[in-house]
């Protein structure tokens, strides 16, 4: 049931200009459309504008820039204007409301950059923990094709810094060492 009724706030409470249809002690929701001052500036409660990517990482606005980031620079003293000169797919106003939130939700925020950073850590350990890949059965090492081509890169002076001999010599290190002849 909608009912539009008229009333006047005094000292806390609301009085109606008029009796109300309503049972003693009901609950009801209120929506103000004031009068006066109030209206001059009407004020709104926005969402901060952050979301969750399809990875769980927390990211500000449209952009792929994450919330981590945007608190590391905040800490580090990075304005908010620094922040969108250096990624130009930041809005100013997201990166105030993205602070703003931050300041009034630090132990929250921090919480999860320690989440953040415990599995980053995790999966650094659990990769350094793996062995070498194999590519067709052989450890990804070099191994010597012929003057001016080592592995699977073809060497030559304009294509690297080091030189075509410089490599060759290199992998016949490595291939003698391991008992690979040369092919």
């Amino acid at each position: 049931m909608t009912i539009q009724i008229e009333a006047v706030y005094e000292n806390g409470v609301f009085r109606p200009m008029r009796p109300v249809p309503l049972a003693e002690h009901q609950r009801v929701t209120v929506t103000l459309d004031a009068e006066g001052p109030a209206e001059a500036l009407p004020l709104h409660a926005d969402r901060p504008p952050l979301r969750v990517d399809e990875g769980g990482v927390v990211r500000v606005g449209r952009s792929r820039i994450s919330l981590d980031l945007i608190v590391e620079h905040y800490e580090n003293g990075m304005t908010p204007e620094d922040m969108v000169r250096a990624y130009d797919t930041l809005l100013l106003a997201d990166v105030h409301a993205v602070i703003a939130y931050y300041l009034r939700r630090r132990d929250e925020v921090r919480a999860y950059l320690k989440r953040r950073q415990e599995e980053a850590e995790s999966l650094r350990v659990k990769i350094e923990a793996e062995p070498a890949r194999l590519a067709g059965g052989v450890a990804d090492t070099p191994q010597c094709r012929g003057e001016g081509q080592c592995c699977d890169w073809p060497v030559t002076p304009m294509s690297t810094a080091r030189s075509s001999a410089a490599c060759a010599a290199a992998c016949h290190r490595s291939t003698r060492a391991r008992g690979i002849g040369s092919r």
